[in-house]
């Protein structure tokens, strides 16, 4: 954890902006490629697409990664508690760190978005999500930054089942699709601000 502080709170002069990025999911292999887990992938794919590696900290309850894109720092947090408790893990984040909430960015999965669609909010509420309720309930608000990536609604299946079940083939094969673009609107969103990358996101023809 020293080597974290080490790095946090170097030279500000640097690097004038650092940028919290959270993937909801659950912990264990069991669940890694779940529907539910897609807020963590679009995290790890991050992480390997700008060289970062994400190592456990038991303080954070989570695994942590950081890195430059664009001008900017970033630390990285996937929760180690399970989805409804993910918000201990970003209240210490935001909090420790010292991170404004407009830096705060979560990512995770809803089931009133198509597969693959993509939208980025400033702020709203949790929508039914155990993690983000988590999220608001630490965090003592909702005004913080989402990008929630679309996984459908089942049809004629346990909700619960659905989100906690394996992606059909069609979902697998577009998957790294999703991921790059998720990708690219979280490089624009440190880069160029929230508005610059929902203009971009929330387009129709940009997940299509």
């Amino acid at each position: 954890m020293l080597k974290w502080m080490k790095w946090l709170w170097s030279s500000q002069s640097e690097v004038l902006e650092r940028f919290l990025i959270t993937g909801l999911g659950n912990p264990g292999s069991v669940y890694a490629e779940t529907r539910h887990n897609i807020g963590s992938q679009v995290v790890r794919y991050f992480a390997r697409k700008h060289g970062s590696s994400l190592s456990k900290s038991l303080k954070v309850r989570g695994e942590l990664a950081q890195g430059h894109v664009r001008g900017t720092k970033f630390i990285l947090l996937l929760p180690l508690t399970y989805m409804n408790r993910s918000g201990e893990s970003v209240r210490y984040c935001a909090t420790h760190f010292n991170l404004e909430l407009t830096k705060t960015l979560i990512v995770s999965d809803d089931v009133d978005l198509p597969w693959g669609a993509i939208r980025l909010r400033e702020r709203g509420s949790a929508g039914g999500h155990n993690g983000l309720k988590s999220v608001e309930q630490h965090l003592g608000t909702q005004d913080y930054p989402r990008l929630r990536i679309g996984v459908g609604r089942p049809q004629g299946e346990v909700l619960a089942d659905y989100v906690l079940g394996p992606l059909a083939p069609e979902e697998k094969r577009s998957l790294p699709q999703v991921l790059e673009k998720a990708s690219c609107v979280l490089e624009l969103w440190m880069a160029e601000g929230i508005k610059a990358a929902m203009n971009v996101a929330n387009k129709s023809g940009f997940t299509n």
